[in-house]
Parts: C-alpha cells; structure tokens; sequence
C-alpha cells in the first residue's frame, strides 16, 4: 500500500500550506512533506492526526510520541521534508545455524617453544588425531527471527534461519535426533567440500620405494622416510612424510606436511586438496587448494596456489608462484637478477571448472535436442496415442523442461564464476626483506616488472588497476594467522 494524503491545501491567517502524508513503499514507515509551515503548528497536527486515523495507522502509533515529532522538526525549520512520524517493528532477523566442535581440530597457527619464542613449522595447533567414540561436532539449528508489524499494525513475518551445510562422510557416527556426529574409528579427522570425515592412518616405516611398491590408500598415509624417485603415493586424507618428497608423484585429497623438503618434478605437478607445510620446495611442480607455508626457500619451481604462499622468512627464487589470495615472503629474485614470476589474484582451476560446466553443458543439450527430434513429429501429427504412449510423451515432456532448467543453471553460474573472478582480482605481495630486479608482479589485469631493487618491508598493491610498489608494513592480514603458544 501507498496511501497518501497528499497536495492538501489549508488556510492559516493570510498564508495557505500543502501537506503529504503517505505510506512508505515498504509500509515501515509514514512520511510527512509540508514546504512550508502554517503559523499556526495547531493546524498542521490535526491534519496529522486526520489523515493517520484514515490510512488505519494503529491508535497507540497516531498517539504523543509522533505528534512530538512533528513539533521538534517545525521548531527547527520552516518546512518539514520525508519526516517520519511513524515507524513499523521490523522483524529481527534469524541467527543461522552453526557448527559447534568438539575439539580446536582446525586451528591454522604453529606451535610456539614457550621458553625460546622458536615456531615449529611442522607442528600445528589443531588436534587433528581422534579416537573412536570422540564427539566431533554438533550441529546448532538456525533460530527464527521474531516477526515485526508494518505500520497499519500488519504482522511482518521474520525470515528463515539457514541450517549450515554438512554432511557426515566416512567413519562418521550419527545422533539424529541430536545433531551430533561421532568418530566411529580411531584416526585424523578431515573436513573438506563441508563433508566430516575420519581417515584410517597407514603408517610406512620407512621410505616408500621399490620395497613398498605405490601407495594407494583411502584415508590418511604417515611416511616415516623419504618417498624416493618414481614412486607415486595417494591418500585420500592427510599425508605426513618424515623425510623428503624426491622426483615422486603425490597426491593427497587432505593436507601434506613434509618434515623436510620437495625435490624435483615426478611425472606430474604434486596434488594437495589442502594445505601444505614444507621446509622446502626445490625445483619441483606443486598444485594446491590451500595455503602453501614454507620455512626457507622456494627455489626454480612452479608453485600454485587457491590460497596464499606464505613464507614470512623465506626467499622466492625464479620459476612461477601463482596464488589468488596473495604472497608473502622476505625476499623475491637474487642479486644475480634470476628471473621470478608472482601472480596473484588468479585462480588457476577456475578455466577448468568453467571448460567442466560448459561440457556438462553440451552433453545436457545433445541429450534435449534428441527428446525434442523424438517428441515434436508426434506432436505435430496430433496422433492419437495409447495410454501407455501418452504417458511416455508426458515423461520426456518433463525430462526437457528439467534439462532446460539444469542447462540454465549450469550458464548462470559460469556467469557468476566469472563475474566473481574478475570482481576478486587484486594484487597482495609482500616481501619483508627485499624485492630484486627481475621480479615479476602480475594480476590477470597488469603486469609489472621491478626494475630496481626496493627495499623492505615493501608491499604490492593496485592503484587505479595499476600494480604499484610502497615502503612499509602492508595494511594485510595473513592466514594462516600468527602462531599460537
């Protein structure tokens, strides 16, 4: 509704006076317009209070308190523009649903040697290992908001609370009627696309070599030595190696922490669905959907990253860094000018969903093209069909709506994909060292190569789309997070 009392003309000794009032669009609230004022306030409140009780304002809001309203706006000025004089009760809003844990399982910080201050690189705050009976989470249902009342005194109804999204994955116990979720086997606990899940732990003695054979295991692999040249290790959950990854092909669904270091490329670029945790990585090809955290030196490798590469006093030696969330390092390139590529801002799997979608895409089409060769001459006859005919048109009649409908969500969220990418473009380098000549800082929107050295703490950042260096602590918050005693 937007009722309104409006262009009323009212005489006020020798000078006339218009009056609006109307509802708001919204109906939360009752606006009042008066260009000018009569000299006599008493006028100009009856009209008030007339035309509220006609757009059916509640007696209790048409009362004192709106009457005063009016009074202090007249007694600061000589006309009164969009007042409010009378408000709704907005509804609240809901609380979503949340996730409450059982335990710190995903803290991101290091664990600090309380006498020395030293970090511990390899040692995460996060109690990752659980045992079989262990409460590892409870989900919280959302809390409706409470309704409000529009200003005809009309109920607003409150929105819907959202549950959180989770599902229970592998070796998972459920309490329905409770929300709560269980270990149902002793082992490390894993969180990944909001499914809970706890891996099965594979400890190997040794290295993983010709004496192992490949590893192949469907929860989470602790390697005690070193993974040699041309082995290949998989593991569905979270993988730990003691020693070195040398010249091997890896890949982990979880996390990977290397207690050493990464040497050299396998036949192809190490796969990590988490993060990863090195002292090292030299000349080797990594790809990860999380951060990347390393203590000394990236060196001659091609490093990317879903997240940030963070390594606060490390150096970055030539080869590619791609990471959308940002780079953090003490020093990028070498005094003998190596070559060093930095790009951020860009999501390297992004190309490879959307090419995912649009395939789905075209399959989905060829499948609605058939049906519609199929169904449109019958059709077009206007045959007569068997029951049994009527009722298989009816199906692939509803199987090419569904078809459309899933292709047009497939469109629009390649849209969105890349309407998010190019929103999300910026350029975050820190270095808090030295950045050398020969260092390459690229978003998917500029490029800039540094041609002097410049001094830290120095930090990158866009300014009118243009990559721009300055001296000084960046105005950054990195994850993960400054370690935790």
């Amino acid at each position: 509704m937007n009722a309104q009392v409006g262009a009323e003309t009212g005489k006020s000794g020798a000078a006339d006076f218009e009056v609006s009032i109307r509802v708001r669009a919204d109906r939360m609230a009752v606006l009042l317009n008066c260009p000018k004022l009569p000299s006599d306030l008493e006028l100009l409140l009856e009209r008030v209070r007339t035309a509220l009780k006609g757009l059916g304002i509640p007696e209790e809001w048409r009362g004192e308190t709106c009457i005063e309203r009016v009074r202090q706006a007249a007694a600061e000025a000589e006309s009164i523009k969009n007042l409010i004089i009378v408000k709704g009760e907005p509804p609240e809003p809901p609380k979503d649903g949340r996730i409450e844990w059982g335990n710190d399982f995903f803290n991101s910080a290091f664990v600090v040697n309380e006498k020395t201050g030293a970090i511990d690189y390899r040692k995460r705050v996060a109690q990752t290992s659980v045992e079989a009976g262990q409460l590892l989470a409870t989900v919280r249902p959302p809390v409706k908001g409470r309704a409000g009342r529009d200003v005809h005194g009309r109920a607003v109804a409150a929105k819907k609370g959202q549950w959180p999204i989770f599902r229970a994955g592998e070796n998972i116990r459920e309490d329905k009627e409770e929300r709560k979720y269980f270990a149902a086997k002793t082992g490390r606990i894993r969180w990944r696309a909001r499914t809970l899940s706890v891996d099965e732990v594979y400890v190997i003695q040794g290295n993983v070599g010709l004496g192992t054979g490949d590893i192949d295991h469907p929860g989470a692999v602790i390697v005690k030595g070193d993974i040699e040249p041309g082995a290949t290790v998989k593991a569905a959950g979270n993988l730990e190696v003691r020693g070195i990854i040398d010249q091997a092909d890896v890949e982990t669904g979880g996390d990977l922490v290397v207690h050493r270091g990464i040497v050299g490329r396998g036949r192809a670029p190490l796969k990590v669905g988490g993060s990863v945790h090195a002292k090292f990585i030299n000349e080797a090809e990594l790809e990860a959907d999380e951060d990347i955290v390393v203590e000394r030196e990236i060196v001659q490798s091609i490093v990317k990253t879903r997240s940030a590469v963070t390594m606060r006093r490390g150096r970055l030696v030539g080869g590619e860094t791609t990471a959308l969330k940002g780079i953090l390092v003490a020093q990028t390139g070498t005094e003998a000018l190596v070559p060093t590529a930095l790009t951020v801002g860009t999501d390297f799997r992004l190309q490879e969903e959307i090419d995912e979608r649009v395939r789905q895409c075209y399959e989905l089409e060829e499948r609605r093209e058939k049906i519609r060769r199929t169904v449109e001459p019958i059709a077009s006859r206007g045959a007569k069909l068997t029951k049994e005919s009527r009722e298989a048109m009816k199906r692939l009649f509803e199987e090419l709506k569904e078809l459309g409908k899933r292709i047009e969500g497939l469109i629009a969220e390649v849209n969105r994909m890349k309407a998010e990418a190019k929103d999300n473009v910026q350029m975050r380098v820190e270095a808090t060292k030295i950045i050398y000549p020969e260092t390459m800082l690229s978003t998917p929107l500029s490029q800039y190569k540094v041609p002097d050295e410049f001094s830290g703490p120095a930090y990158a950042n866009l300014v009118d789309g243009e990559i721009k260096l300055h001296h000084g602590q960046s105005p950054w918050e990195w994850e993960p997070s400054e370690p935790a005693v």
